[in-house]
């Protein structure tokens, strides 16, 4: 008979950690699973329920264990540990000795989980001697699925650091310029590219580019590649002096991001979209800024420019992305924190906190806990 110490918090009841421990129990039908659940504290939580720390990791304790107890599995305890998950299986371990053959530890994915950060499970094996079976986990984000998080902010203050991590988080599709750009080039595919003679459904990547095309194309009635998505700020706004061209260029920006967010589950970085969305109730506001040294150290790593030539582009873009918010937002301070539910320092706060507060405020807003920003600027006409 074998006994598994399964460690879990926000993953308690995932899918894949009860496959995991069905797929044990399997080869042995007396194998016996004891869950233990690290009283977190409810700051550190992804999604976040009130309530004190222990009373919540006492319920998803129990939780747990009526949900493995019901699907056939033998699980006689459901304990709480110490908010730290090394602390917490120290303890369990030491507290029964010789009594566990393994441990199971289920976390969120890589990016998102701050235990993978901790590399606990690595800690756990040199510390303890006993091998560790992993479980990634998705998150149960249903709770704001309808949810759109629009980012903006200085040149490399973050957004596409974060974006991506938010989006993932989420669960959530991701659309910044570069993604926008691909989905307007494939406009111009053949119609054999278009229409593949595969044999099979789309998948949901797949589906999510098709939707941006029609977007696009909505902007666009001609067969032009729109050049709002494939240029920077500096290029569409600065060198282009006609009134023509500054109008098709909001316009397109307005009826794409309109159409991503009446889709909702998406996180859009830049281009002026939280002011451009701002009548929009379902859409979290959120401005990112950091100091010079990092906007620049992060432009250098991004895009693999010397530090000379990084602090000229930061300085350009910022001088060209106010230009474009006074053209057209009608404001001489594009981080105007009325502009923004929350807006985060990214030179002071790391990702992982950074990417917490997001996914946390998403949920406050869809549940109604916070009320929509009134944009004092000008709208898009």
């Amino acid at each position: 008979m074998l006994h598994y110490l399964v460690v879990a918090h926000q993953t308690t009841t995932s899918t894949e950690l009860l496959q995991c421990l069905s797929e044990l129990a399997d080869f042995d039908p007396e194998t016996v699973f004891t869950v233990l659940v690290p009283a977190t504290p409810v700051v550190h939580l992804l999604a976040w329920k009130e309530g004190e720390t222990n009373e919540i990791a006492r319920q998803r304790a129990e939780e747990a264990r009526e949900r493995f107890v019901d699907s056939g599995l033998n699980v006689p305890q459901a304990k709480v540990g110490d908010g730290s998950p090394l602390i917490a299986i120290g303890d369990e371990l030491r507290a029964h000795p010789e009594e566990y053959d393994a441990v199971v530890l289920s976390t969120l994915p890589p990016g998102v989980s701050r235990w993978l950060r901790l590399d606990l499970q690595n800690l756990v094996e040199r510390q303890f001697g006993l091998p560790v079976i992993h479980v990634v986990a998705k998150l149960d984000t249903s709770h704001v699925r309808n949810i759109v998080v629009a980012l903006g902010g200085q040149t490399g203050g973050g957004a596409r650091l974060l974006g991506p991590a938010i989006a993932q988080a989420l669960g959530a599709n991701y659309v910044d310029r570069l993604i926008l750009q691909a989905a307007a080039q494939q406009l111009g595919a053949s119609v054999t590219a278009l229409h593949q003679k595969e044999e099979r459904l789309p998948t949901k990547g797949e589906r999510f580019r098709r939707f941006l095309q029609t977007a696009i194309g909505h902007s666009a009635p001609t067969d032009e590649v729109p050049a709002f998505l494939t240029e920077e700020y500096e290029s569409p706004v600065i060198t282009r002096g006609l009134d023509l061209e500054d109008a098709k260029y909001i316009k397109g920006l307005q009826v794409v991001f309109q159409d991503l967010a009446a889709r909702g589950n998406v996180v859009i970085v830049g281009r002026g979209s939280p002011i451009i969305l701002k009548e929009m109730p379902n859409v979290l506001k959120v401005g990112l800024v950091a100091n010079r040294r990092d906007c620049v150290a992060r432009i250098m790593e991004r895009e693999h420019l010397t530090h000379e030539e990084a602090e000229k582009a930061v300085i350009e873009r910022d001088k060209a992305r106010a230009y474009y918010f006074k053209r057209f937002f009608g404001t001489d301070d594009p981080d105007n924190p009325e502009f923004y539910h929350l807006v985060i320092n990214t030179s002071d706060v790391p990702v992982d906190y950074a990417v917490d507060l997001v996914v946390q405020s998403a949920k406050a807003l869809e549940e109604g806990r916070l009320r929509t920003v009134d944009v004092g600027v000008k709208g898009v006409q």
